[in-house]
């Protein structure tokens, strides 16, 4: 699976299968006309169980896709939904893996 983010927030996620090469396996657009968009680079990040994308596109915004499928063949894009940061120091994710955790 390839994500893509372009410039203006459309977002495409590919599949490749050897017995059809790549292909989309859905697109869609996450742009947000109320919030004020960060300078890239965003961070974003797969979450640790592969259920999720999320991403810092906006001042103060989490956005979140979440992914559906039940193997990585029939993954597919959901709605995005987003989540309010009230804190103004939020700028960047970092992800936590329940394996760093312990140690």
């Amino acid at each position: 699976m390839i994500f893509v983010l372009t410039s203006n927030f459309k977002c495409v996620l590919y599949k490749y299968s050897p017995d059809t090469g790549l292909s989309i396996a859905s697109e869609g657009t996450i742009a947000d006309t109320l919030s004020q968009p960060k300078e890239p680079p965003y961070s974003l990040f797969v979450g640790s169980s592969g259920k999720c994308i999320c991403m810092m596109l906006y001042e103060n915004l989490l956005k979140v896709i979440p992914l559906s499928g039940k193997d990585h063949r029939s993954v597919k894009l959901q709605n995005s939904f987003n989540i309010k940061l009230k804190h103004q120091e939020a700028h960047q994710i970092t992800p936590l893996y329940a394996d760093t955790m312990t140690q």
